[in-house]
């Protein structure tokens, strides 16, 4: 997120932030590719610990860079929170202060262009807002985390599917190596697929989720899960219909699983807020989608029977 000035002294020194480290990843990246002429659609994010927090907050800052990002053990949100369960680990944010200085929450950190640092460095306020098609994230983590605390997480979960964004997360009850001890959160593949501009789906509402509970590592299920074993096929797009192929898979899903569905990173297909759109599911006409006042075009209740694949399909009547 930056660098002290005056990092000698740390954080005994008054703060300063000038977010150095974001701007510099992104001059490299722009550096690069203009050098190199890479495909600016298909740029994305990786890292664990630190590197996740970067990729998590990076994605957010910039969702118009990156197609899609993953995260192992990340930090979702810097905050004064008490770290539930953990009371002798200190709030996240004050983390910081070896890098940034003193500061306080009576004395906030803000940078030269006027943005408090505990602000900007809260993803759950970027993740909410509902009509920017936030990168798909794909991230682990541990709820016993003694680097990462379990309190701020469940904040950005309920954001992200309140906002019907793109998050698919595993995590256990273990520490900060957790990411070896579970499966694969996506492969390499699924994660490369996604593009800047092609349209994918993004699923809510998902009765196969795991219970993350409030905050406090002792509350909700210890092992578990949000949106594993869905995933989004191909997907075609004109001015006038979106096909997306859907699929539901995994050796402990309890089927029939049912879910939300929203089209985003729509670049043709725009129908104004308020249309009423023909809907089918493998040919099978179903009730109406509106498209509501954020411009989202999400389709409910969507139904899997059996693990396999379904085609949705949406047009304008």
């Amino acid at each position: 997120m930056g660098y002290h000035t005056d990092i000698a002294r740390g954080c005994f020194a008054p703060y300063f932030w000038d977010n150095y480290t974001e701007k510099l990843v992104m001059y490299i990246i722009d550096l690069v590719q203009e050098k190199f002429a890479t495909d600016p659609n298909r740029l994305y994010l990786a890292g664990g610990s630190m590197g996740g927090t970067g990729a998590v907050h990076l994605s957010m800052h910039f969702p118009n860079r990156f197609a899609a990002a993953l995260a192992w053990v990340p930090v979702y949100r810097y905050s004064w929170a008490e770290t539930a369960g953990f009371p002798q680990l200190a709030p996240s944010i004050e983390r910081m202060r070896c890098t940034v200085g003193l500061f306080s929450p009576d004395d906030p950190v803000i940078s030269p262009d006027g943005r408090e640092l505990r602000k900007y460095g809260d993803a759950v306020r970027f993740i909410s807002d509902p009509t920017v098609d936030m990168p798909p994230l794909f991230a682990t983590n541990g709820r016993r985390d003694m680097s990462i605390p379990w309190v701020n997480n469940p904040p950005f979960f309920t954001a992200a599917e309140k906002a019907q964004q793109a998050l698919r997360v595993i995590w256990n009850n273990g520490g900060h190596g957790m990411t070896g001890e579970v499966e694969e959160v996506v492969t390499p593949d699924e994660l490369l697929s996604y593009r800047l501009d092609k349209p994918f789906a993004a699923f809510s509402n998902n009765s196969d989720n795991c219970d993350y509970g409030s905050g406090d590592p002792a509350d909700g299920d210890l092992y578990g899960w949000l949106n594993r074993g869905l995933a989004v096929g191909t997907v075609e797009e004109s001015d006038k219909t979106v096909m997306v192929e859907l699929s539901a898979g995994h050796a402990e899903m309890d089927f029939p699983v049912t879910c939300d569905v929203t089209i985003r990173r729509r670049k043709l297909f725009k129908p104004v807020p308020g249309t009423h759109l023909q809907c089918r599911i493998d040919g099978a006409e179903v009730p109406d989608c509106i498209v509501n006042e954020n411009g989202l075009l999400t389709v409910k209740n969507i139904t899997f029977s059996k693990p396999g694949k379904i085609t949705l399909f949406l047009s304008q009547r």
